[in-house]
């Protein structure tokens, strides 16, 4: 064997080893990208769950400082209102018995007032269970795989309270407190970002009270 042929050689022969370095690299990074994310958000997902057994609890979402959307929980009783900041005005109310799944939505409008009667079995979920700020990725392992492996988190602070940053494919961003597992923050990339806040204290039960419904027309869905 000539002396080029050893130089080809031991030449190819450390491409290959580069290559073969540079490959294990990668599933390294991406095998530690992956499980680091799922870990979060099964952390999150525990979180979470544990939460939707509270039965008193006010959660208050901001959308661009145009709406506020604020929804009341006690026992298996929810209120949901939506507000416009601009004209200071009610545009819905929506009361939810999440046992049953009946649910009364009234539209106060100055110009429009009439209310709907629904059933719908099929959607009895809590409100702290609402809008996880995962999209879907917290259903089961599987999908929280997945979520590990289409998501970049990072650590970042909202409202002075830790929170986990989570970035999307489609763009879109959430913030998730660390501590609690909350969504504390939500961006959908197109400039809409609506921010939430919590309380946990005593909810009367003066707020799941109806209006006088025979000032409303009723309205089929």
């Amino acid at each position: 064997m000539g002396k080029d042929t050893k130089e080809k050689g031991t030449l190819f022969g450390k491409i290959v080893k580069i290559v073969l370095l540079v490959v294990i690299t990668c599933i390294v990074i991406f095998a530690a990208h992956t499980t680091r994310n799922f870990l979060i958000i099964r952390s999150i997902v525990k979180m979470q769950t544990e939460l939707t057994y509270i039965n008193n609890a006010t959660k208050v979402g901001t959308l661009n400082n145009s709406y506020t959307t604020t929804t009341y929980k006690k026992n298996n009783m929810e209120k949901n209102v939506v507000y416009n900041e601009n004209k200071k005005s009610v545009v819905w109310i929506t009361y939810k018995d999440t046992k049953t799944g009946e649910e009364i939505k009234i539209c106060d409008a100055e110009d429009a007032k009439f209310y709907k009667k629904t059933v719908n079995k099929n959607d009895l979920k809590s409100l702290l269970y609402l809008d996880t700020g995962l999209l879907g990725y917290e259903k089961n392992t599987r999908t929280m795989i997945a979520g590990g492996i289409h998501t970049l988190i990072t650590s970042e602070k909202v409202e002075d309270k830790d929170c986990y940053k989570i970035k999307f494919e489609n763009g879109q961003v959430y913030y998730i407190e660390k501590s609690t597992g909350l969504l504390i923050k939500a961006d959908d990339g197109n400039n809409l970002i609506v921010t939430y806040t919590y309380d946990f204290s005593e909810v009367s039960d003066e707020i799941f009270k109806l209006p006088d419904l025979s000032t409303y027309e009723l309205r089929d869905f």
